[in-house]
């Protein structure tokens, strides 16, 4: 869970803070036309730079909608090979520890706010 977390909490991030850049150069240029070339084509960074954090927060969302829909497979895999008697207790173990780290997952992206 971690790794995906921090990855695009970096990456949003790093897009604020380019797009914070961008905007300042522009603040910091003589002549602050919109037709001048040189602004439009910042304005134009900067849309990008929108449109990659959308992105990225969408992955989030998806993500989501990927654990909610694993979580209940998870439970069911869990409890079968709970239930099994041939089962070794590492076998057991693995599948309650993947059910948690999904949960845990699932939990830590519905509450993170951007």
């Amino acid at each position: 869970m971690g790794i995906f977390k921090e990855t695009t909490e970096k990456k949003v991030r790093s897009i604020n803070a380019d797009i914070l850049r961008i905007e300042q150069e522009i603040s910091n240029l003589p002549n602050k036309k919109f037709n001048d070339s040189r602004v439009t084509a910042l304005r134009g960074r900067i849309a990008a730079l929108e449109n990659q954090r959308k992105a990225l927060i969408g992955q989030r969302a998806a993500r989501i909608l990927e654990l909610e829909r694993e979580i209940p497979v998870l439970e069911r895999n869990s409890q079968n090979v709970h239930n099994d008697p041939y089962a070794s207790s590492k076998a057991k173990s693995d599948q309650l520890r993947r059910l948690a780290k999904a949960k845990t997952e699932l939990a830590e992206l519905k509450k993170q706010k951007d």
